[in-house]
């Protein structure tokens, strides 16, 4: 799972994160002051918690309690394929979709990254036609 710097700056656009809906097992991060390791000792005892912490300030799991505005959601890669998958793809038909989006120029940019970037550009590009510059992703 990414939890890199770039991979956060990518994810926080509203194209991932108006249309997620938080569920237990999603991969967050927390922002500014909120306190996540806190609020996971606080509810432990809850039914539904945050299961565990993967590094500082990244969590596996969300609860009720929390707000999807103190969060940037990280989606994982088998959650970014199904992003494009229900639209008009059949697996195979993805696969060879996303093998030639990264065999094009469109991809060039990503030459030493990681999976979840990647696929993430390429929903991007096909949902939104947008590509990342970098810093923000452009049309």
């Amino acid at each position: 799972m990414d939890k890199s710097e770039q991979y956060i700056k990518m994810c926080n656009c509203p194209e991932i994160q108006d249309g997620w809906q938080p569920k237990e097992q999603d991969f967050v991060i927390a922002l500014g002051s909120y306190n996540l390791r806190q609020h996971w000792k606080d509810h432990i005892n809850s039914s539904t918690y945050i299961k565990g912490v993967v590094s500082n300030d990244v969590f596996l799991g969300f609860g009720p309690w929390a707000d999807k505005k103190d969060c940037i959601y990280l989606p994982q890669q088998d959650q970014l394929q199904s992003m494009v998958w229900g639209s008009d793809f059949t697996s195979w038909g993805l696969a060879i979709s996303f093998h030639n989006w990264l065999v094009s120029a469109k991809s060039k940019e990503f030459d030493d990254t990681s999976m979840e970037q990647l696929w993430l550009a390429f929903v991007m590009w096909e949902l939104h036609q947008k590509r990342w510059d970098g810093k923000t992703w452009t049309t």
